[in-house]
């Protein structure tokens, strides 16, 4: 999700300021069982494949 503000401060100059947001649910997808038998974490699912909530912040400067 992004949301962008243009904020205009002469006729040709702006500035931009976005925010982004990465995995905003915050669902888990859990990675693939473990596929030794013999141990005692045998097929238990141990890590995720995805990353945590995460959020960036920019500006950008036009001339």
């Amino acid at each position: 999700m992004s949301l962008i503000k243009v904020f205009t401060t002469t006729e040709r100059k702006r500035v931009d300021f976005r925010a982004q947001v990465f995995n905003l649910a915050n669902t888990t997808s859990f990675s693939s069982p473990s596929g030794t038998v013999n141990l005692a974490t045998g097929g238990l699912v141990t890590s995720t494949r995805n990353k945590a909530r995460v959020f960036e912040f920019g500006l950008k400067f036009s001339y």
